[in-house]
Protein backbone atom coordinates (compact mmCIF):
# COMPACT_ATOMS: atom_id res chain seq x y z
CA UNK A 1 0.00 0.00 0.00
CA UNK A 2 1.15 3.47 -0.73
CA UNK A 3 1.06 5.83 2.18
CA UNK A 4 0.56 9.54 1.23
CA UNK A 5 0.93 11.25 4.95
CA UNK A 6 0.01 15.34 4.76
CA UNK A 7 0.43 15.83 8.43
CA UNK A 8 4.13 14.31 8.33
CA UNK A 9 4.56 15.65 4.41
CA UNK A 10 2.61 18.93 3.97
CA UNK A 11 4.32 19.41 0.34
CA UNK A 12 3.66 16.33 -0.58
CA UNK A 13 3.37 15.60 -3.91
CA UNK A 14 0.67 13.36 -5.71
CA UNK A 15 1.09 13.90 -8.98
CA UNK A 16 2.92 9.96 -9.23
CA UNK A 17 -0.02 8.36 -7.35
CA UNK A 18 -1.38 5.39 -9.46
CA UNK A 19 -5.67 4.89 -8.70
CA UNK A 20 -4.56 1.38 -9.75
CA UNK A 21 -2.65 0.60 -6.87
CA UNK A 22 -3.99 0.68 -2.89
CA UNK A 23 -3.49 4.44 -1.66
CA UNK A 24 -3.59 5.42 1.59
CA UNK A 25 -4.04 9.28 2.42
CA UNK A 26 -3.89 11.24 5.53
CA UNK A 27 -4.70 14.61 5.45
CA UNK A 28 -6.13 17.96 7.33
CA UNK A 29 -8.94 20.02 6.20
CA UNK A 30 -6.39 22.56 4.64
CA UNK A 31 -5.11 20.57 2.23
CA UNK A 32 -8.13 18.56 0.84
CA UNK A 33 -8.08 20.48 -2.05
CA UNK A 34 -4.59 19.83 -3.31
CA UNK A 35 -5.55 15.75 -2.63
CA UNK A 36 -9.34 16.22 -4.90
CA UNK A 37 -7.11 17.49 -7.71
CA UNK A 38 -4.82 14.72 -8.02
CA UNK A 39 -7.69 11.26 -7.02
CA UNK A 40 -10.47 13.15 -9.21
CA UNK A 41 -12.85 13.07 -6.30
CA UNK A 42 -15.17 15.88 -4.74
CA UNK A 43 -13.46 15.51 -0.98
CA UNK A 44 -14.86 19.17 0.14
CA UNK A 45 -18.30 18.37 -1.37
CA UNK A 46 -18.89 15.14 0.27
CA UNK A 47 -17.96 16.38 3.77
CA UNK A 48 -19.46 20.02 3.40
CA UNK A 49 -22.53 17.38 3.02
CA UNK A 50 -21.62 15.97 6.73
CA UNK A 51 -20.48 19.15 8.44
CA UNK A 52 -24.06 20.39 9.46
CA UNK A 53 -23.84 16.40 10.94
CA UNK A 54 -21.56 15.19 13.72
CA UNK A 55 -21.69 11.69 13.06
CA UNK A 56 -22.81 10.73 9.64
CA UNK A 57 -22.65 7.45 7.31
CA UNK A 58 -23.46 7.79 3.53
CA UNK A 59 -22.79 5.68 0.91
CA UNK A 60 -23.00 7.74 -1.95
CA UNK A 61 -21.72 6.65 -6.11
CA UNK A 62 -18.68 4.57 -5.37
CA UNK A 63 -17.62 5.44 -2.31
CA UNK A 64 -18.25 5.13 1.36
CA UNK A 65 -17.98 8.30 3.87
CA UNK A 66 -18.43 8.01 7.63
CA UNK A 67 -17.84 11.15 10.24
CA UNK A 68 -17.82 10.86 13.46
CA UNK A 69 -16.14 12.65 16.60
CA UNK A 70 -13.49 11.83 18.83
CA UNK A 71 -12.78 12.85 22.32
CA UNK A 72 -9.57 14.34 22.27
CA UNK A 73 -7.61 16.40 25.27
CA UNK A 74 -6.77 15.34 29.03
CA UNK A 75 -9.23 14.57 31.81
CA UNK A 76 -9.34 18.95 32.68
CA UNK A 77 -9.71 19.92 29.44
CA UNK A 78 -11.74 17.47 26.68
CA UNK A 79 -12.83 18.30 23.25
CA UNK A 80 -14.90 17.02 20.44
CA UNK A 81 -12.78 16.55 17.20
CA UNK A 82 -14.05 15.61 13.82
CA UNK A 83 -12.88 12.82 11.78
CA UNK A 84 -13.80 11.40 8.28
CA UNK A 85 -13.19 8.36 6.84
CA UNK A 86 -13.73 7.72 3.08
CA UNK A 87 -13.51 4.67 1.54
CA UNK A 88 -13.60 3.96 -2.39
CA UNK A 89 -12.12 1.33 -4.87
CA UNK A 90 -8.31 0.78 -3.85
CA UNK A 91 -8.12 4.01 -1.95
CA UNK A 92 -8.40 5.39 1.97
CA UNK A 93 -8.38 9.05 2.54
CA UNK A 94 -8.63 10.24 6.04
CA UNK A 95 -9.69 13.24 7.07
CA UNK A 96 -8.04 14.85 10.85
CA UNK A 97 -7.83 17.95 12.60
CA UNK A 98 -7.35 17.09 16.34
CA UNK A 99 -3.58 17.29 17.94
CA UNK A 100 -4.04 13.58 19.21
CA UNK A 101 -4.92 12.41 16.01
CA UNK A 102 -1.86 13.78 14.13
CA UNK A 103 0.49 11.93 16.82
CA UNK A 104 -1.44 8.92 16.06
CA UNK A 105 -1.10 9.58 12.13
CA UNK A 106 2.82 9.98 13.03
CA UNK A 107 3.46 7.01 15.20
CA UNK A 108 3.74 3.71 14.15
CA UNK A 109 0.42 2.80 13.64
CA UNK A 110 0.54 3.38 10.22
CA UNK A 111 3.85 1.45 8.93
CA UNK A 112 1.85 -1.62 11.08
CA UNK A 113 -0.95 -1.73 8.39
CA UNK A 114 0.86 -0.65 5.48
CA UNK A 115 0.60 -4.03 4.49
CA UNK A 116 -2.58 -4.97 4.11
CA UNK A 117 -5.34 -3.54 1.84
CA UNK A 118 -7.21 -0.33 2.03
CA UNK A 119 -10.42 -2.17 3.52
CA UNK A 120 -8.20 -3.51 6.09
CA UNK A 121 -6.66 0.06 7.18
CA UNK A 122 -10.36 1.30 6.84
CA UNK A 123 -11.83 -1.13 9.51
CA UNK A 124 -8.61 -1.23 11.67
CA UNK A 125 -8.47 2.21 11.72
CA UNK A 126 -11.71 2.45 13.45
CA UNK A 127 -11.46 -0.22 15.74
CA UNK A 128 -8.06 1.58 17.07
CA UNK A 129 -9.89 5.24 16.98
CA UNK A 130 -12.79 3.45 19.00
CA UNK A 131 -10.44 2.19 21.55
CA UNK A 132 -8.71 5.16 22.26
CA UNK A 133 -12.28 6.86 22.32
CA UNK A 134 -13.08 4.49 25.21
CA UNK A 135 -9.79 4.86 27.07
CA UNK A 136 -10.45 8.58 27.01
CA UNK A 137 -14.24 8.10 28.35
CA UNK A 138 -12.72 5.71 31.03
CA UNK A 139 -9.79 8.94 32.24
CA UNK A 140 -12.77 11.37 32.00
CA UNK A 141 -14.54 8.86 34.18
CA UNK A 142 -11.71 9.34 36.87
CA UNK A 143 -12.21 12.94 36.73
CA UNK A 144 -15.75 13.06 37.42
CA UNK A 145 -15.19 10.32 40.55
CA UNK A 146 -12.91 12.62 41.51
CA UNK A 147 -15.12 15.58 41.25
CA UNK A 148 -17.73 13.65 43.31
CA UNK A 149 -14.83 12.30 46.48
CA UNK A 150 -14.31 16.36 46.94
CA UNK A 151 -17.52 17.53 46.84
CA UNK A 152 -18.84 14.63 49.36
CA UNK A 153 -15.88 15.50 51.36
CA UNK A 154 -15.29 19.15 51.33
CA UNK A 155 -12.29 18.53 49.77
CA UNK A 156 -12.39 21.72 46.92
CA UNK A 157 -15.12 23.86 45.92
CA UNK A 158 -16.64 24.07 42.56
CA UNK A 159 -18.24 26.72 40.56
CA UNK A 160 -21.89 26.04 39.55
CA UNK A 161 -20.08 26.33 35.90
CA UNK A 162 -17.82 23.96 36.33
CA UNK A 163 -20.66 21.66 37.32
CA UNK A 164 -22.32 22.63 34.22
CA UNK A 165 -20.22 22.07 32.22
CA UNK A 166 -19.00 18.75 33.10
CA UNK A 167 -23.13 18.27 32.64
CA UNK A 168 -23.54 19.60 29.37
CA UNK A 169 -19.97 17.59 28.09
CA UNK A 170 -21.69 14.47 29.26
CA UNK A 171 -25.51 14.95 27.58
CA UNK A 172 -23.26 16.07 24.14
CA UNK A 173 -21.04 12.36 24.57
CA UNK A 174 -24.35 10.40 25.09
CA UNK A 175 -25.74 12.21 21.72
CA UNK A 176 -22.51 11.48 19.49
CA UNK A 177 -22.67 7.92 20.60
CA UNK A 178 -26.32 7.64 20.03
CA UNK A 179 -25.64 8.63 16.72
CA UNK A 180 -23.06 6.43 16.51
CA UNK A 181 -25.10 3.49 17.58
CA UNK A 182 -27.39 4.41 13.98
CA UNK A 183 -24.22 4.60 12.25
CA UNK A 184 -23.11 1.44 13.08
CA UNK A 185 -26.79 0.06 11.43
CA UNK A 186 -25.78 1.63 7.79
CA UNK A 187 -22.29 0.66 8.58
CA UNK A 188 -23.03 -3.51 8.60
CA UNK A 189 -25.27 -2.88 5.77
CA UNK A 190 -22.16 -2.32 3.00
CA UNK A 191 -24.48 -1.26 0.75
CA UNK A 192 -21.33 -0.68 -1.88
CA UNK A 193 -20.12 -3.86 -1.11
CA UNK A 194 -16.18 -2.07 -0.88
CA UNK A 195 -15.63 -4.00 2.02
CA UNK A 196 -14.91 -7.91 1.39
CA UNK A 197 -16.50 -10.46 2.98
CA UNK A 198 -13.13 -11.05 4.46
CA UNK A 199 -12.75 -7.82 5.93
CA UNK A 200 -16.45 -8.18 7.67
CA UNK A 201 -14.92 -10.26 10.27
CA UNK A 202 -13.76 -7.35 12.10
CA UNK A 203 -16.93 -5.89 12.41
CA UNK A 204 -18.16 -7.34 14.73
CA UNK A 205 -15.25 -5.98 17.36
CA UNK A 206 -16.20 -2.17 15.63
CA UNK A 207 -19.56 -2.87 16.70
CA UNK A 208 -18.84 -3.67 20.40
CA UNK A 209 -16.30 -0.92 20.62
CA UNK A 210 -19.40 1.62 19.67
CA UNK A 211 -21.98 -0.43 22.06
CA UNK A 212 -19.35 0.15 24.93
CA UNK A 213 -18.73 3.67 23.95
CA UNK A 214 -22.58 4.31 24.56
CA UNK A 215 -22.89 2.35 27.39
CA UNK A 216 -20.13 4.33 29.28
CA UNK A 217 -21.78 7.52 27.75
CA UNK A 218 -24.60 6.78 29.06
CA UNK A 219 -22.65 6.32 32.71
CA UNK A 220 -21.24 9.33 32.86
CA UNK A 221 -24.77 11.36 31.79
CA UNK A 222 -26.09 9.80 35.17
CA UNK A 223 -22.59 10.72 37.55
CA UNK A 224 -22.88 14.34 36.12
CA UNK A 225 -26.68 14.18 37.01
CA UNK A 226 -25.26 12.72 40.58
CA UNK A 227 -22.16 15.61 40.52
CA UNK A 228 -25.38 18.45 40.13
CA UNK A 229 -27.41 16.76 43.05
CA UNK A 230 -24.56 16.64 45.26
CA UNK A 231 -23.56 20.48 44.47
CA UNK A 232 -27.01 21.69 44.99
CA UNK A 233 -26.99 19.50 47.99
CA UNK A 234 -23.72 21.13 49.15
CA UNK A 235 -25.20 24.49 48.32
CA UNK A 236 -28.24 23.57 50.73
CA UNK A 237 -26.22 22.38 53.75
CA UNK A 238 -23.85 25.80 53.50
CA UNK A 239 -27.55 27.66 53.54
CA UNK A 240 -28.58 25.96 56.52
CA UNK A 241 -25.51 26.02 58.21
CA UNK A 242 -25.47 29.80 57.75
CA UNK A 243 -29.26 29.97 58.73
CA UNK A 244 -28.95 27.92 61.79
CA UNK A 245 -25.65 30.53 63.17
CA UNK A 246 -27.94 33.47 62.41
CA UNK A 247 -31.31 31.61 64.18
CA UNK A 248 -28.88 31.09 67.35
CA UNK A 249 -27.74 34.68 67.39
CA UNK A 250 -31.17 36.28 67.34
CA UNK A 251 -32.17 33.81 70.19
CA UNK A 252 -29.43 34.87 72.38
CA UNK A 253 -29.87 39.01 71.05
CA UNK A 254 -33.69 38.77 72.10
CA UNK A 255 -33.66 39.79 75.41
CA UNK A 256 -30.81 42.27 75.05
CA UNK A 257 -32.76 43.57 72.29
CA UNK A 258 -36.40 43.46 73.94
CA UNK A 259 -34.53 44.86 77.40
CA UNK A 260 -32.01 47.68 75.44
CA UNK A 261 -36.02 48.68 73.78
CA UNK A 262 -37.64 48.71 77.34
CA UNK A 263 -35.03 50.68 79.13
CA UNK A 264 -34.69 53.35 75.79
CA UNK A 265 -38.25 54.74 76.82
CA UNK A 266 -37.25 58.03 78.84
CA UNK A 267 -39.23 57.38 82.43
CA UNK A 268 -37.68 58.03 86.23
CA UNK A 269 -38.72 55.07 88.24
CA UNK A 270 -35.75 52.74 86.62
CA UNK A 271 -33.74 50.23 89.20
CA UNK A 272 -30.67 51.60 88.00
CA UNK A 273 -31.09 55.07 89.31
CA UNK A 274 -32.77 53.97 92.36
CA UNK A 275 -30.49 51.31 93.33
CA UNK A 276 -26.24 50.90 93.38
CA UNK A 277 -26.92 47.39 91.77
CA UNK A 278 -29.91 48.02 89.18
CA UNK A 279 -27.42 48.13 86.27
CA UNK A 280 -25.75 44.98 87.26
CA UNK A 281 -29.72 43.41 87.84
CA UNK A 282 -30.77 44.09 84.53
CA UNK A 283 -27.25 42.61 83.03
CA UNK A 284 -27.64 39.52 85.28
CA UNK A 285 -31.25 38.96 84.19
CA UNK A 286 -30.20 39.24 80.19
CA UNK A 287 -27.79 36.80 80.84
CA UNK A 288 -29.94 34.28 83.20
CA UNK A 289 -33.06 34.37 80.10
CA UNK A 290 -29.58 33.88 77.08
CA UNK A 291 -28.48 31.11 79.48
CA UNK A 292 -31.90 29.34 79.74
CA UNK A 293 -32.31 29.79 75.81
CA UNK A 294 -28.70 27.89 75.63
CA UNK A 295 -29.64 24.74 77.41
CA UNK A 296 -33.15 24.25 75.60
CA UNK A 297 -31.44 24.99 72.50
CA UNK A 298 -28.75 22.06 73.39
CA UNK A 299 -31.04 19.44 74.85
CA UNK A 300 -33.14 19.90 71.55
CA UNK A 301 -30.14 19.41 69.34
CA UNK A 302 -28.94 16.41 71.96
CA UNK A 303 -32.49 14.73 70.89
CA UNK A 304 -32.04 15.40 67.20
CA UNK A 305 -28.92 13.84 67.17
CA UNK A 306 -29.89 10.36 69.04
CA UNK A 307 -33.21 10.42 66.87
Amino acid sequence: MNVNNFVCEPDLDLSTIDRNEENLIIVDRKNLIKVERYIGFPLEKVLADSDEFPVIFNSGDGYDSFSFVFLDGNQMNMDFEKISLILMEKLLVIVINSQSLHRMAKSEFVEEFVSGSTTTMYMTFMELIFYEMSGQLREYEAHLYYMRSQLITGGREYRIGEIIHEREMCLTLKKYTRQLLLSREALKRNSNNLIPEKEMRILPNICAKIGLLSEIADHLTELSAHLMELYRSTVSTKSFHAFYKLTVFSFFATPMIVLSGIYGINFINRLELLRPFGFFLVLGVTLGISSIIFLLLKKCFYKQNLS
